[in-house]
């Protein structure tokens, strides 16, 4: 399974070159809250669902699931390479950001900020559940059936926040947008240790479902 990932992060040499390049533009030149609370986990997001397509893509452009297919290796463990690889480059993201920021502190620079354990947190769980959307469709249609369909995602993740907490804001007296509040509230108020608890679980559930459902896809589909 080292290998497998290996091999993804070989093909992806220039593309985790440009991940740096445009790290470093977005550090220097992007305006973002001085906590990081938003930057870091939105560009962790962008950062790895990029790397994750792009190696989708090269994979499907080389055919190298019908070369891995010939080789003694198990369905899931190609999977289970997928979903760790998925981990590592949201890892690496998180990395070079910080990083880049830590230079910026030694430079003096205002907009320099210190990771902290919930940015870092929230970051992980946002890349996971980018990732976590996408794989099964990937698993089941290929890269070239699911590029629609996961673009669409993508897109309506981001961009449908907005329309999501504009149609709360219109109905914050809903018993139901009420009882979420102080939903959202019981979790603010957890110490430390039980959010950070929470919000593992939560990946873990989250993630080992779709794996589930994307081995089950690839163990099923055909070449």
């Amino acid at each position: 399974m080292f290998s497998l990932l290996l091999k993804d992060v070989l093909i992806l040499k220039k593309q985790f070159l440009l991940v740096l390049l445009f790290i470093l533009f977005a550090n220097y030149f992007m305006v973002f809250s001085t906590s990081g609370i938003v930057f870091i986990p939105g560009l962790t997001v962008v950062l790895t669902y990029a790397l994750v397509v792009q190696s989708c893509l090269l994979d499907d452009k080389a055919n190298s699931e019908l070369i891995l297919l010939s080789l003694p290796l198990l369905r899931r463990d190609i999977v289970r390479t997928k979903y760790f690889s998925l981990f590592f480059y949201a890892l690496s993201s998180i990395l070079s950001t910080l990083i880049f920021q830590l230079i910026k502190a030694l430079l003096s620079h205002p907009t320099a900020f210190s990771l902290t354990w919930g940015i870092f947190l929230t970051s992980i769980f946002a890349a996971s559940l980018m990732g976590s959307v996408y794989y099964p469709f990937y698993f089941r249609l290929g890269y070239v059936k699911s590029r629609i369909i996961s673009t669409v995602v993508f897109f309506t993740l981001f961009f449908g926040s907005s329309f999501v907490a504009g149609l709360l804001n219109h109905h914050s007296q809903s018993p139901v947008i009420q009882a979420l509040g102080k939903a959202v509230q019981w979790l603010h108020d957890l110490s430390t240790l039980g959010s950070t608890t929470l919000t593992l679980l939560f990946i873990l559930l989250f993630t080992g479902s779709s794996y589930l459902l994307s081995r089950r896809f690839y163990q099923r589909r055909e070449f």
